[in-house]
């Protein structure tokens, strides 16, 4: 998963900042075949999917936008 969860990452905030995004983030093995919750509390509850940004969801890793939000 963190493979999936770091390129997800990378390309959600190159994408931001209309960065080209490098080749590995795109790779297939950077991606799950079952999407997975990124827990960062075990009480959090499954984010919907219009929560999850697209970058990550595309990814299979489904994590709250405002997880890596800049506090």
């Amino acid at each position: 998963m963190w493979d999936a969860a770091i390129a997800a990452l990378v390309a959600w905030r190159l994408n931001q900042e209309n960065i080209p995004l490098p080749g590995w983030v795109n790779n297939p093995d950077r991606a799950l075949t079952e999407p997975v919750v990124f827990r960062v509390d075990p009480a959090d509850p499954a984010p919907e999917r219009d929560d999850v940004p697209n970058e990550f969801a595309e990814r299979g890793v489904l994590a709250w936008a405002d997880t890596f939000a800049s506090v």
